[in-house]
């Protein structure tokens, strides 16, 4: 540009057109089966404001899918094959797993291209190669037979693959495992399939059997889902790795509790594994390598916390309120962090969360577990679901820091079934019950166990505790380390009527009871001595309730009806979750009714007392009342005897009274008379 005088400025417009340098790099020319190679693609000290994306083709004679899978970011990858490389990144990695599946891939290749903007970037040539011989204790055959070795045996050391514990094969459709929870019993796992069927299974923990009626799809928004977690209150939360929130939803139905929802933070945008303690929600995420705290009641952002280094590839997490464990897909190991105590106010500066590598699990990436998702444990054992090899693992969980109890009774106090994963539990004692021995064994011999209040009696066998004035007693136990404690609480129900005022064995599901007499509090505090959860009734043929634990509003209905008390052996349908309790000792007289069935028979369907006797005269006393069909429940479910049907049609019903129909015995009845 030249400048003539009286010309001192210009204008110079650049056109710029360069295209980015891109390197396409392997770290292993050739990978064995069931092994992992990475490849990089590189921009050549060029880095973008936005996210760039890469569009990779795959040749070879080996078969995506079947012979190995392609991963990036933590995700599997699937056709058409696409990859992100991050604003501001100047390289993103790409791994290839091959499969261990039996087949002989032996020779076959990978030939992985890479194109930006329709521009060749380059390629590389991969070789399956011959796995190698495994050592006996790495793999094992399930139901195995013949003369062969038997696979590995289970190990009692802390850390190691406990194998007794595995759930070894998931069903056939769940088939990309991501985040797992548990309540002790039922194991919920999720599934990202690679359609719309996006689901949560659940398995039977102790048999590994699927209990498909506890399974529920997904919202069609949470299609990338990652991590679960529930209160055990009937929520449970989903994360999802394309959204910004957690996922409520209703454990039991599967339905949405929108309400519910937890919003993230805009860095938290790579959700993975959740857990709470019914306080904080603990949020991964895969993006920014981080440990996000929420508060678990308002869902407000407390604090960020950062992984390790070598703990870059994030996937579940669970803690024991010391120790919080995180899965790693690529390191093939869960890391091990002490649980920091969130800030009450909002933090926005990122704090390193405190590594503890004594307490990590290696086992995973030497037992075949490579491609480790979510994670829980019960305190004995810490499950691990893999998301390629449809398999749950389970390794020993470390004596030391076991700061369980094994059982737990008071004498004389009803607590119900004891586990020593829950914490809280509700005491009733009879009124002529002043005093209790607390007995309380830890699971570890070498846990301390110290119970509050103080032995009332030192020279008595057993800890004493009077309960006059005592509202709860607590159960401390110490792990043999010194590093945790775990406090087991039973709350004393104020005197109130005994358990025995409601007849009837109580099942898990529905059962069928009579209340002796009193009022409504009388009769909710029986019920949940007897755990039950809902009461219901017939009015007029139609269903009336009473939720234990509900606001008022919901069982206004029912207060209203027995407003000036529940009259005696009134009969009525209850629902529990367990656990189950048999019926009381009947009393020894009752006054006989005056008639043979005592009830309001209303058009429809109603509850009556049956004053005892055979099935005949059961049969000619509801004819009397113009019932034509009669009801009882057992085992959850409904066993009919209807009026003028041949024998085969009521054969059920007359084998359940084979020795007749107990007096006082609760039914329901159908009408036709108005």
């Amino acid at each position: 540009v030249y400048l003539t005088r009286g010309v001192n400025a210009a204008t110079v417009a650049v056109n710029d057109n360069d295209v980015a340098a891109f390197t396409l790099s392997a770290d292993l020319g050739e990978v064995a089966e069931g092994g992992t190679a990475t490849v990089t693609i590189a921009a050549d000290g060029v880095t973008f404001a936005v996210a760039q994306a890469l569009e990779l083709t795959l040749a070879g004679t080996a078969t995506p899918g079947d012979d190995f899978t392609l991963a990036a970011h933590g995700d599997e990858l699937s056709d058409p094959y696409t990859v992100a490389l991050p604003a501001g990144a100047t390289s993103v990695a790409v791994t290839i797993e091959t499969a261990r599946d039996g087949e002989d891939d032996v020779g076959e290749t990978i030939e992985l291209s890479a194109s930006h903007n329709g521009n060749a970037v380059g390629a590389v040539t991969i070789t399956i190669g011959a796995p190698p011989p495994p050592p006996a204790s790495v793999f094992f055959i399930p139901g195995g037979g013949g003369g062969g070795p038997s696979g590995p045996e289970p190990s009692d050391e802390d850390f190691e693959w406990n194998i007794d514990g595995d759930i070894e094969e998931l069903d056939e459709d769940n088939e990309r495992a991501t985040g797992m929870w548990s309540d002790g019993t039922t194991l919920w796992l999720l599934d990202n399939a690679d359609g719309a069927g996006d689901a949560v299974y659940a398995y039977d923990l102790a048999t590994g059997a699927r209990v498909e009626e506890q399974e529920f799809g997904l919202d069609e928004r949470n299609r990338a889902p990652r991590g679960n977690w529930s209160d055990g209150q009937g929520v449970a939360w989903v994360s999802d790795s394309g959204q910004d929130r957690l996922f409520a939803y209703d454990l039991e139905s599967g339905e949405r509790v929108e309400e519910r929802d937890i919003a993230l933070a805009r860095r938290n945008r790579d959700a993975r594994g959740i857990w709470a303690d019914g306080v904080t929600m603990w949020v991964l995420d895969g993006g920014k390598d981080s440990l996000f705290a929420y508060d678990l009641g308002s869902g407000e952002f407390l604090a960020e916390y950062g992984l390790a280094d070598a703990n870059s590839d994030p996937h579940g997490v669970w803690s024991d309120g010391t120790t919080v464990w995180v899965s790693d897909h690529g390191a093939k190991r869960l890391f091990a962090y002490r649980l920091p105590v969130p800030p009450t106010e909002p933090r926005e500066d990122v704090e390193p969360l405190e590594r503890v590598a004594s307490e990590e699990f290696a086992e995973p990436g030497r037992v075949g577990n490579n491609s480790p998702r979510g994670v829980w444990s019960d305190g004995a054992v810490m499950y691990v679901a893999d998301a390629n090899d449809d398999r749950v693992y389970s390794y020993n969980m470390p004596d030391a820091i076991d700061a369980r109890l094994v059982s737990l009774a008071l004498e004389g106090v009803e607590i119900g079934a004891f586990d020593p994963m829950r914490r809280e539990y509700e005491g009733a004692a009879p009124e002529d019950v002043t005093s209790t021995m607390v007995e309380a064994e830890a699971v570890q011999d070498g846990a301390a166990v110290h119970i509050d209040p103080m032995d009332a009696d030192e020279e008595a066998d057993g800890h004493q505790v009077d309960l006059a004035g005592v509202r709860e007693i607590t159960v401390t136990v110490t792990s043999p380390d010194g590093s945790r404690e775990r406090v087991y609480r039973v709350t004393l129900a104020e005197a109130g009527p005994s358990a025995d005022c409601l007849r009837g064995a109580v099942s898990v599901g529905f059962s069928l009871v009579v209340f002796e007499s009193g009022t409504v509090d009388d009769l909710v505090a029986c019920a949940g001595r007897r755990h039950v959860t809902a009461l219901y009734v017939l009015h007029e043929g139609e269903w009336v309730s009473h939720i234990l634990g509900a606001p008022d509003f919901v069982n206004a209905r029912f207060r209203a009806l027995f407003a000036d008390g529940v009259r005696a052996l009134l009969p009525l349908v209850v629902r529990s979750e367990g656990p189950p309790s048999p019926a009381p000792a009947a009393p020894e007289a009752t006054e006989p009714l005056a008639t043979c069935m005592r009830g309001e028979v209303a058009q429809g369907f109603s509850l009556v007392v049956y004053e005892g006797g055979t099935v005949d005269e059961l049969a000619s006393c509801a004819e009397a009342f113009g019932i034509s069909a009669i009801y009882t429940l057992a085992d959850d479910e409904w066993v009919s005897y209807i009026l003028a049907a041949p024998d085969f049609v009521n054969a059920r019903f007359r084998e359940l009274f084979a020795d007749g129909v107990p007096i006082a015995a609760p039914l329901v009845v159908r009408s036709e008379v108005r």
